[in-house]
C-alpha cells in the first residue's frame, strides 16, 4: 500500500477515535454532581428541614431538628430553629419554651430574646413582652425596633412618661422620624406637660402643615380650657 495514504489512513482513525473520546466527556450537569459534597447525616438534616420549611410544611421541618437534638444534644442553633418553625405554625407556647432554652445555651444571643417577645405579644402577655424587651436592651441598649417595641406597649398601657422616656431616645437618634417625634409630643401631652408637647407639634406642622394627628394635639394644647387628653397618636 502507498506510504502517503497509510499515513493519512493512521491519521483518519486518530481524529475518529479522539472525536469518541470527546463524545465520551461529561456534561455540565454531570460535572456540577461530580463536584457536589457529600453531605453527613447531620447536614442532611437540616437540608430537609429547611426544604420543608419553604414549602410551608412545618411539621415535617420540625422532624429533623427533633432527630438532631436526640442525636446530638441540645445546642443553641437546633433550639432557636425549633422557636422558629414552632411560631410559623403558631404554636406560640411551644415556640416560647424552644426561644426560652436557646437564651439558656446562648445568655448572649438577641435573637432568641427577640423570639420571646414576639411569642409573647402573640399569646396577649404584655408583662411578658415588657421583660422580653427589656433584657434584649440590656445587650443592645440602643436597638430601634425594640426600643420602639417598648415604647408602644408602655403607650397602650397608658405609661405615657415611660413612653416618652423610649420615645425621647429613638427622636434623638431619628430627628428626621416625624412619626416618632409626634410620638413623643403625645405622651408629653397625656404626661400633663403641654408646653413641651405644643413646642413638638408646632416643629412638626412647619414641615408637614397636614399633619392630621399634629394639628389636633396643637389645637388641645392650645385651646383656652384645655380638654381630657386622648392617647392618641397615629
Amino acid at each position: 500500500m502507498n506510504t502517503s495514504l497509510l499515513l493519512k489512513t493512521a491519521c483518519l482513525v486518530g481524529a475518529l477515535a479522539a472525536l469518541a473520546a470527546g463524545n465520551n466527556t461529561p456534561g455540565p450537569e454531570a460535572a456540577a454532581a461530580a463536584r457536589a459534597p457529600v453531605l453527613r447525616d447531620d447536614q442532611r438534616l437540616w437540608n430537609a428541614s429547611y426544604e420543608a420549611e419553604q414549602q410551608g410544611q412545618y411539621d415535617q421541618a420540625l422532624k429533623p431538628m427533633k432527630t438532631i437534638r436526640e442525636s446530638h444534644g441540645d445546642f443553641y442553633l437546633a433550639n432557636l430553629r425549633t422557636g422558629w418553625l414552632l411560631y410559623l405554625k403558631k404554636d406560640y407556647a411551644g415556640a416560647l419554651a424552644a426561644y426560652q432554652k436557646a437564651s439558656l445555651l446562648a445568655p448572649g444571643a438577641l435573637s432568641p430574646l427577640i423570639g420571646q417577645m414576639n411569642c409573647h405579644d402573640a399569646l396577649g402577655d404584655g408583662e411578658g413582652s415588657l421583660r422580653a424587651g427589656m433584657a434584649v436592651l440590656v445587650l443592645d441598649p440602643m436597638n430601634a425596633s425594640i426600643n420602639r417595641r417598648l415604647a408602644d406597649l408602655h403607650y397602650a398601657r397608658k405609661d405615657y412618661a415611660r413612653a416618652a422616656s423610649y420615645y425621647l431616645k429613638l427622636a434623638t437618634l431619628f430627628p428626621e422620624d416625624l412619626d416618632l417625634a409626634n410620638a413623643l409630643a403625645w405622651s408629653y401631652l397625656n404626661s400633663s406637660r403641654p408646653a413641651e408637647a405644643q413646642a413638638i407639634f408646632e416643629a412638626i406642622l412647619v414641615v408637614a402643615p397636614a399633619h392630621a394627628s399634629a394639628l389636633q394635639g396643637l389645637a388641645i394644647c392650645t385651646s383656652p380650657a384645655p380638654a381630657a387628653t386622648t392617647p392618641r397618636k397615629e
